[in-house]
């Protein structure tokens, strides 16, 4: 980086970086409530509406590490308005499309959004000043936890009142907004350092993502014992291992698996984790809260009701990701690591005690949210901290692809489990307690991996690499 670079206002930036996460994240939060009223309106089967989910999930995978390379080796400005500019473009498919094709494929385009959080990260280590990156990196995450909950709420608002095409329509409208000003106040951000992308690692690790995540989505519909599975996911690891092997022998790989160390692995162990808990999570909590008081654990709440079980836990996250720096400061950075995986797993313990127990459901949504505020963005520190200038985006990328894939498996053996484990009230089938007992056990199984991982960590992580000079001046805020 030049060392008399041109100031720049980092605040518009800050803001406009902001402002595509949330906006992003609401529009995919949007979808998961909304999936029956959608799936009635494109006449789709309850299979084929799956693809609504999972081609956001398998388009996301693949194309995060990708465009966290490309972002190492370019100019990270035309990366963003491109990205921008393809969800966009899936989003106003998505509108149009009468059918489920036209959406599905609309859906696989808006997954290269999934790739932003990455992308912002490497903009704010080139534009924001030293002291502000931490703080910053909390804002992202806050954004995007906060904006679940605001996703949560619009979507009983919108599909009440208007077609359920609105979903798109109003995200679409904010993204073209935000995508201009993109195009006005964000500066060129040249690549620290020049080099290629690794195209055979870029082809395994896709070709891996793939088999595993769609083996993941199918497994309760085939079985989790099926031929079809099995094989899918043993072409999914074994591309995956030809993926690792090929990065630590390759002069340049996609994502390099010697950086970071200890920090690098914890931050991707945590992110994979929290993607796992905080789906499985958001499956069970308003499946509980939804079932009708008949189950033996059910409060028959209406959809009112159980935004407000979950929308405290938004805000908490929000609020935990912006505290972050202050709380590093105080405790350092392997206590708060510690902290966010202890909160994860009593977010756990407390969901065995939620049955016909409104107020464990709150308690228990509220301390995961808090988990996922500080987790994630500690996570991304850890990353920011541990890895050249030139790798962040990369990196990084890898820690939110880990946590799509903790999400789908979360998601769908949780969902298997409760769909195993059935009880009858007024002839309609519901999830048995039994099946909630066995998810949550093994969610807090999960959650202590996140707990070893932490403890691993050594406490003398101030002395990490420095945060490289910003683009901007710090004075040049307003």
């Amino acid at each position: 980086m030049p060392s008399s670079a041109t100031p720049v206002r980092t605040r518009p930036v800050l803001a406009v970086l902001i402002a595509a996460v949330l906006v992003y994240t609401a529009l995919e939060t949007m979808l998961t409530p909304a999936l029956p009223t959608i799936q009635r309106g494109v006449g789709a089967t309850t299979a084929s509406i799956a693809w609504v989910l999972t081609g956001v999930l398998l388009s996301g995978a693949v194309c995060t590490p990708l465009v966290g390379r490309l972002a190492d080796l370019h100019d990270k400005r035309p990366i963003l308005l491109a990205v921008l500019g393809v969800v966009c473009a899936g989003t106003l498919l998505s509108a149009l499309s009468p059918g489920i094709l036209g959406l599905a494929l609309g859906q696989v385009l808006q997954g290269a959004g999934l790739s932003l959080v990455p992308l912002a990260l490497g903009i704010l280590r080139h534009t924001q000043s030293a002291d502000r990156v931490k703080k910053a990196s909390g804002w992202l995450v806050g954004a995007s936890a906060f904006s679940v909950g605001l996703g949560l709420a619009a979507t009983g608002l919108i599909v009440s009142h208007l077609h359920y095409t609105w979903l798109f329509w109003f995200p679409l409208i904010l993204l073209v907004v935000i995508t201009s000003f993109a195009w006005k106040v964000v500066p060129s951000c040249p690549p620290a350092k020049q080099g290629k992308v690794d195209w055979l690692g870029t082809a395994t690790m896709s070709f891996g993502l793939f088999a595993l995540l769609f083996g993941i989505s199918q497994a309760p519909s085939w079985g989790w014992s099926a031929p079809g599975f099995l094989a899918l996911v043993a072409a999914g690891a074994l591309s995956l291992t030809a993926f690792v092997l090929i990065e630590l022998r390759v002069e340049e790989p996609l994502v390099d698996l010697h950086l970071g160390g200890r920090p690098v692995l914890v931050a991707c162990t945590m992110s994979g984790v929290l993607g796992y808990t905080t789906t499985a999570g958001f499956l069970m909590i308003p499946t509980m809260a939804g079932a009708p008081a008949g189950t033996g654990y059910g409060l028959g709440a209406a959809a009112g009701s159980i935004g407000a079980i979950l929308v405290p836990g938004t805000i908490l996250g929000a609020a935990a990701a912006a505290s972050v720096p202050r709380w590093e400061r105080r405790a350092g950075p392997k206590a708060l690591m510690v902290i966010a995986s202890l909160a994860t797993l009593a977010s756990a313990v407390v969901l065995l005690t939620a049955s016909g127990n409104a107020v464990a459901l709150a308690v228990s949504s509220s301390i995961a949210g808090i988990g996922i505020g500080l987790g994630m963005t500690q996570a991304m520190n850890l990353v920011v901290a541990s890895v050249p200038e030139e790798r962040i985006a990369s990196v990084t990328g890898l820690g939110w692809v880990l946590r799509s894939t903790g999400g789908t498996l979360g998601g769908q053996l949780s969902g298997s489990l409760l769909a195993a484990h059935t009880v009858t009230v007024s002839g309609t089938s519901y999830p048995a307690w039994s099946g909630f007992r066995t998810a949550i056990w093994i969610e807090i199984a999960v959650a202590l991996l996140a707990v070893v991982g932490s403890l691993a960590l050594r406490r003398a992580r101030h002395s990490a690499a420095p945060v490289a000079p910003a683009l901007a001046v710090p004075q040049t805020q307003a």
